[in-house]
């Protein structure tokens, strides 16, 4: 097994959250009346992205 650089396993981790945010406030969208101000900030680009 090839051990990644551990940057590489941070990022592949991040997008995994980033994908799980994105279904979370998506299916929350619809009920909840915040879900925009939400969507906005996690869009943001973050300190973290190069």
């Amino acid at each position: 097994m090839v051990t990644k650089p551990y940057f590489v396993i941070l990022n592949e981790v991040k997008n995994l959250l980033r994908m799980q945010e994105i279904k979370l406030l998506f299916s929350n969208k619809l009920r909840d009346s915040s879900g925009f101000t939400l969507r906005m900030t996690v869009l943001k680009p973050s300190p973290f992205t190069r």
